[in-house]
């Protein structure tokens, strides 16, 4: 693997959003489908989605939603992609779980015109690639819509590689014509997925993004494999049987 230059490094868009730790929003539904294992949702929040926010709202910028379940309300974080600002719109995509979650149940219920509250927290952290990079994304189908934004975001001169953990077959938002993609069943195995990254040539670039056990260990192999430590950016995205989120008793808060 290619090392980064200095320059290129520092040429890199490293911004982390300035705003109030908490923001609040009401997004409404606009249209939904179901894609693959996912429902999309376009929603609409001009609040959020405008010019002038444009600027806190980075490639893979998520949402914790504020998910309604009976007397129940559930945070679960969603990435925005697909955001027009103009219209005020993005899209969701929410991936169904077996059993189904809160999130998977609501938005399979969920019509147009339906609301929901969200709320975006500030610090959120997201590296650029530079032009020309050898970009490599590494995630699986709960961080495959933020690849997918990040891919969108990326300069045109990258070279992309992206290597999914999925069964053969999934689909995912994932722009297979934008980059180069490797799917590894999740069955596989650790050594499986790590051969698979760290066997790419030229990449001088890495974003990952995978259940919080398997990050870890990912960085330290590229970084063995010769990829600069500030070169590789990563993220437990979720954890396996914990929800990421807090519930609220919505029905006792308002009693009280």
């Amino acid at each position: 693997m290619t090392g980064t230059s200095a320059a290129a490094r520092s040429s890199r868009e490293s911004t982390t959003t300035r705003m109030p730790r908490v923001q609040d929003f009401t997004l409404q539904v606009c249209a939904t489908h179901e894609a693959g294992p996912y429902t999309r949702l376009r929603v609409r929040c001009p609040e959020l989605l405008n010019p002038r926010k444009s600027d806190e709202l980075l490639p893979t910028a998520w949402l914790r939603l504020l998910v309604p379940d009976g007397g129940r309300q559930h945070q679960r974080g969603y990435t925005l992609v697909e955001c027009d600002h103009g219209t005020g719109e993005a899209s969701i995509y929410m991936l169904h779980h077996d059993p189904a979650g809160p999130g998977s149940r609501w938005a399979r219920s969920a019509r147009p015109g339906d609301r929901i509250g969200a709320q975006l927290l500030a610090g959120q952290l997201y590296l650029q690639p530079p032009p020309d990079a050898g970009a490599l994304y590494v995630g699986d189908l709960a961080s495959a819509p933020a690849i997918a934004g990040a891919i969108a975001a990326a300069p045109a001169s990258c070279d992309i590689a992206v290597v999914l953990q999925a069964e053969p077959g999934s689909w995912s938002p994932v722009p297979h014509t934008a980059c180069t993609l490797t799917i590894v069943s999740p069955d596989a195995g650790e050594d499986a997925l790590i051969e698979a990254v760290t066997t790419i040539p030229g990449r001088d670039y890495a974003w990952l993004a995978l259940e919080a056990s398997a990050a870890q260990p990912l960085r330290a192999a590229l970084i063995a494999a010769g990829l600069p430590r500030d070169a590789v950016q990563y993220q437990g995205y979720w954890r396996r049987g914990t929800p990421m989120g807090r519930t609220v008793e919505t029905s006792a808060r308002a009693a009280a």
